[in-house]
């Protein structure tokens, strides 16, 4: 099951600050915890890499992801679309499309935390590259499946084929 997120503004008796917590959770101290302060948006950012379900060479069709909400996977496909949105919460993100006619099919959002580890803007650099991703997925707006990638080593790339890229753009998957 995916962890939903819900995001709470504390003010006015803290300075105004966005906190990110599982939703339902409440991000000031509850009766019998310690902490004092809400609990930060950093703080809830796993530090280690997902550990990939089952057999860790093992990987699936991007065409298969909707099928492992809420496990974690390595999933492999073209990249073949590409876009980059700022958002006023989370910064820079990055989406990487696996089909042109993008709407409720999987894909793969780069967060701001992971941007230091390309060369050049993800929307860039692996347009064309046929990439294995290994992430939880997860449902946004309860329809589309997505990855999140917080750490450039989520992404592996396996080979890079702009042609190929643009012939599966057009085609149905």
């Amino acid at each position: 099951m995916a962890t939903a997120l819900a995001v709470a503004v504390i003010a006015p008796t803290l300075a105004a600050e966005i906190f990110v917590v599982p939703a339902g959770r409440s991000p000031l101290s509850q009766p019998g915890e310690s902490f004092q302060r809400p609990i930060p948006a950093r703080q809830l950012l796993v530090d280690k890499p997902p550990e990939p379900v089952g057999d860790p060479e093992a990987t699936i069709a991007w065409t298969e992801a909707r099928h492992y909400v809420g496990k974690v996977v390595t999933v492999e496909g073209r990249i073949v679309k590409t876009g980059g949105f700022r958002s006023r919460h989370l910064g820079q993100l990055y989406f990487l499309n696996f089909v042109e006619r993008w709407r409720d099919e999987f894909y793969v959002v780069i967060l701001q935390d992971a941007l230091h580890g390309w060369p050049d803007p993800p929307d860039r650099y692996f347009e064309g590259a046929l990439i294995r991703v290994t992430g939880r997925v997860a449902l946004y707006r309860k329809t589309r499946p997505q990855i999140a990638v917080r750490r450039p080593e989520q992404i592996e790339i396996v080979t890079i084929d702009k042609a190929t890229a643009a012939t599966e753009a057009t085609s149905d998957h």
